[in-house]
Order: structure tokens, then C-alpha cells, then sequence
């Protein structure tokens, strides 16, 4: 059994419990708020960030993005189904991946999440700070740019690097599944990426993701639903 710290307010958590579920790799998910930088949180990790994967039959403690979707796919090669075996298309899989996990998360999540969530919500009993707006106009700009990204790889699949579900997928839907619980997606943008994403809710591993809850935050009503 592995253990995953996880939260849900955190995108390459999301991630991971996404792939783990689709892999069905078995775990027991403990929540953890990486910003209270609890001590006995720390001495696994000194990163002190999600998802941390602890292995106890093996000693092993996975940190790090990439580290430990590597480990996973050579653990279990035999479960093959999230990356593809051809090099050109394992190539073109992992950009994507990576689009989502650095430059999305750079120029979209982060400001929204330090503005909505972070500022507002964890620290404003004790740091009082007005939202960032040009920090805000800035990740809707270039939210606008990402969505036309997606619209484009979506044009000739029905995912978004072939016609099969793969890690790729998950990376990006770690991203906006968060946006939109937060009620910052604007499904206007793209009729094309909210079909692709209906299509991706109705998975079972997304839709567990979607369960979860955080006080002080209201996703809108279509959040959960499939058909939206």
C-alpha cells in the first residue's frame, strides 16, 4: 500500500491521484496543508510540498514531479495504457505534459491560486493584503492563450495527443479541474476543450478528484456534473 500526501488545492497532486486511480495503483490519501510546513511533514521532505508518496515496502519516498512519474512508469510497464510505447509519440506526450506542469502552472494557476485562495482565504486572518488585479488580468490573458492551445491539439483528436487517454490529459486537467473549482475557468473561450473536458469528467478517476471539498471554498454548481 502506498501512502499520498495529497491536497486538493494543489494541481500536480491532483495529478497524480488522476494517474494512480487510472493505473489502479492501491493508496490511503492523507490531506495535507503544505503551507502550515507541519515538522513531521518536513522530515520526510524538506521541500515540504505536494504529492509525497511514501512506499513502506520498499523504503521509498517519492518527491518531485517528475521523479515520480518516472518511478511509476518503469514500475509498471506492464500498465503502459497513460504513455505511449513509440518514442515519437511518447515525445510528443511528454511535451504536452510538461506544458501543463511548468508554463500553465507559471502563467495561470499560480497567480490565481496566490490570489484567490492563498491571499484571501489560508492567510487573510493574519496577513492582510488586497488581491493582486494585475496579477489576475494577467493570468486571465493568459488563460485565453492556453485554451487556444488546447483548442489546436484538439482539432484532429479526441484527446488531446491522440485518440487515447494518456498522462498528457491528466496533466491538463489537473490544471483546469482546479481553475474551475475555484469558479475561474471560462468555458466560453473553447466549445471544443469544454466537449473534450465533459468527456474526461465522466472518467472515474477525475470524478474522484472533483469529490473533494475545502472550507471557505464554493465551486460553482457545475463543477462535479459531466454535462455542463
Amino acid at each position: 500500500m502506498w501512502l499520498l500526501y495529497y491536497h486538493t488545492i494543489c494541481p500536480l497532486s491532483r495529478k497524480v491521484r488522476i494517474a494512480l486511480d487510472e493505473l489502479k495503483i492501491e493508496y490511503t490519501l492523507i490531506e495535507e496543508e503544505f503551507w502550515n510546513r507541519r515538522a513531521s511533514f518536513i522530515a520526510l521532505d524538506p521541500r515540504g510540498e505536494t504529492p509525497l508518496i511514501i512506499i513502506d515496502e520498499e523504503d521509498l519516498i517519492l518527491s518531485g514531479n517528475v521523479p515520480s512519474f518516472e518511478y511509476i512508469f518503469e514500475k509498471y510497464r506492464d500498465k503502459q495504457e497513460l504513455m505511449p510505447l513509440d518514442i515519437k509519440s511518447k515525445l510528443a506526450t511528454r511535451k504536452i505534459m510538461e506544458w501543463f506542469d511548468l508554463k500553465f502552472y507559471r502563467e495561470v494557476t499560480k497567480y490565481l491560486i496566490d490570489e484567490r485562495v492563498f491571499k484571501q482565504l489560508i492567510f487573510s486572518k493574519t496577513i492582510k493584503r488586497p488581491p493582486n488585479s494585475s496579477a489576475i488580468r494577467a493570468a486571465k490573458t493568459n488563460l485565453r492563450y492556453h485554451i487556444e492551445y488546447i483548442d489546436f491539439l484538439l482539432r484532429d483528436h479526441t484527446y488531446l495527443q491522440s485518440d487515447r487517454f494518456t498522462i498528457a490529459d491528466i496533466a491538463c486537467t489537473a490544471q483546469i479541474s482546479l481553475l474551475d473549482f475555484i469558479g475561474e475557468m471560462n468555458w466560453s473561450y473553447s466549445s471544443r476543450v469544454k466537449e473534450w473536458y465533459s468527456i474526461v469528467k465522466s472518467r472515474k478517476s477525475v470524478q474522484c478528484v472533483l469529490k473533494d471539498v475545502m472550507d471557505m471554498v464554493n465551486p460553482p454548481e457545475h463543477y462535479t456534473s459531466p454535462d455542463f
